[in-house]
């Protein structure tokens, strides 16, 4: 900075070319104070608050996707499938065979084949024969010896007058059925007696249909019969001629 000064005597300060030359001074103009004072401002130390400078691109940064697949190459052309050549077959002759040599049979093997003589046909077999048949009568079933004892005591003689009943039921339909169910399962002790059925009104109750069997040798047998009825919880009721 050159200042111009109006005194007389400039002229000879110039005229001796000594200039006065005005420096700035060294020191910083400002200079942070060591006790700032004044309000205190919280936080200040975080880095939100601090300036992006030069370096901001070297920050990491947060990637919340995946990278981007890359796009696969595209698949090879398939080769084109391998071409079979099949060996020239020389064509037959026409009066050979007409698929070549190959299936022919040489001349000097015909020989031993032979010729068809006139008793040399096929022979027929006969079919086989049936199985005899059994001829062997039917093994009888033995009877229990409770089965048995019990039949001989069924034969009435002389005409029987006791009978035993099965069952009482409310129709006769019934009573047919349930003949043909205990007979068939107590074929050894009712076989060689008769159904009877008769129908009996008590009144207020209806009308009952009575299923009795017989004729039976005596009342002792009759009794018998139904102890072996009753073993096989089958009920049974002695009846006698009038009942």
């Amino acid at each position: 900075m050159v200042i111009w000064l109006g005194s007389g005597d400039g002229d000879s300060r110039l005229q001796d070319g000594n200039l006065p030359v005005i420096r700035a001074d060294g020191a910083p103009v400002k200079v942070r104070p060591e006790d700032p004072g004044g309000m205190v401002v919280a936080h200040r130390d975080k880095l939100v608050y601090r300036r992006l400078g030069d370096d901001a691109d070297e920050l990491p940064v947060e990637r919340l996707l995946p990278e981007p697949e890359e796009p696969l190459p595209p698949p090879a052309p398939q080769p084109p499938p391998p071409l079979v050549t099949l060996p020239d077959r020389p064509a037959g002759d026409e009066d050979g065979d007409p698929f070549g040599e190959g299936l022919s049979i040489p001349a000097d093997q015909w020989d031993d084949a032979g010729e068809l003589s006139g008793d040399d046909s096929l022979g027929v077999m006969d079919p086989p024969s049936p199985p005899p048949a059994d001829t062997l009568p039917p093994t009888p079933r033995r009877l229990s010896p409770e089965a048995e004892a019990a039949q001989a005591l069924l034969m009435p003689s002389g005409g029987g007058q006791h009978r035993i009943q099965l069952a009482s039921v409310r129709t006769r339909a019934d009573a047919e059925a349930e003949w043909r169910r205990l007979s068939r399962r107590h074929s050894d002790l009712l076989g060689h007696l008769s159904p009877e059925y008769s129908s009996a009104d008590v009144g207020d109750r209806g009308v009952f249909y009575r299923l009795r069997a017989g004729p039976v040798g005596d009342e002792g047998a009759a009794r018998r019969l139904c102890d072996a009825l009753a073993g096989r919880n089958v009920g049974c009721l002695v009846v006698g001629g009038g009942g």
